[in-house]
Order: C-alpha cells, then sequence, then structure tokens
C-alpha cells in the first residue's frame, strides 16, 4: 500500500526550501496591500529547520514606511527588522495565514511577547488570530515591490 501526503497548497506548501519563491501578491488577493509588498522569511532566525515565506502586504503608506525604515536600520546594524500585523488565518495561504495589510507595519524592536516566530504562528494560526493583537516576526526580507504610482 502506497500512502502519500500532500502539505500546504498549489504553491508548494508551508515550508519552502531556501531556493523557492513564492508569487508575489495580486490586487484581489485578501493579503495584498497598494502601498508595498515584502517577501519575507524565516531564513537567519536561527530555528534550523525548513525556511518558512510570507508575501507581507501594506495597505497604509505610514505601515510600508515603518517597515521600510525598520529594514535600513536592519541592515545599517546587521538585525532583523520586525514586520507585524494582525493575524488573519486562511487554509488558502501557503503558511495557512496572513497579515491583515490594514494593520501591517514594521519596527525596529518589539516589546515581549509580541513577537513569535513565523513557524509557530503556521503551526496554530487560528490561536494567533484569536489572540486579537499584532504579532511581530523577525525577518529575513527576500524581496520588496514598493507601490508604483
Amino acid at each position: 500500500m502506497l500512502t502519500a501526503i500532500i502539505v500546504g497548497c498549489g504553491d508548494g506548501g508551508g515550508n519552502h526550501e531556501e531556493n523557492a519563491t513564492l508569487r508575489a501578491l495580486q490586487p484581489g488577493d485578501p493579503a495584498f496591500g497598494a502601498s508595498g509588498q515584502a517577501l519575507v522569511s524565516d531564513r537567519d532566525a536561527g530555528t534550523g529547520k525548513a525556511v518558512n515565506q510570507l508575501w507581507v502586504g501594506f495597505a497604509s503608506a505610514d505601515g510600508w514606511e515603518a517597515f521600510v525604515s525598520a529594514l535600513r536600520h536592519a541592515r545599517a546594524t546587521n538585525a532583523l527588522p520586525f514586520v507585524g500585523g494582525l493575524v488573519v488565518a486562511d487554509a488558502g495561504h501557503p503558511l495557512g495565514f496572513y497579515f491583515d495589510p490594514a494593520t501591517t507595519t514594521g519596527a525596529e524592536v518589539v516589546a515581549e511577547g509580541f513577537d513569535i516566530p513565523l513557524g509557530t504562528i503556521a503551526r496554530n494560526p487560528a490561536a494567533a488570530q484569536a489572540a486579537g493583537h499584532i504579532w511581530y516576526v523577525a525577518a529575513t526580507v527576500e524581496q520588496t515591490i514598493p507601490a508604483t504610482e
């Protein structure tokens, strides 16, 4: 008897190997943000596990600017920026969730207890959503797509 287990959805599942890249968010996707998009991962978070990747959309210019500022500071100090927002559990997205683009932002530092590994949210996105507050992940930024005028 042959048994196969398929994890995730059509783009390859929740855990993505280092050379795999998810498709960028498109208008109409609830995770899309008109001010910009960022592909983030937990590549440098020291988990020692498979790399999780997530596209994060930014609906507000303020959220996008906060993210870009945190990214610049992180690069200058050899640190990881934080990106976060309210979690929306959605099995149609590769990790089973996305950050609500109306709430996404970036930060250089966050209060203890509000930072969480990307993989932890992916293991139980409903619980992260039920918490009802913004979660932040320390993220390696793989790619950014600013809004076009």
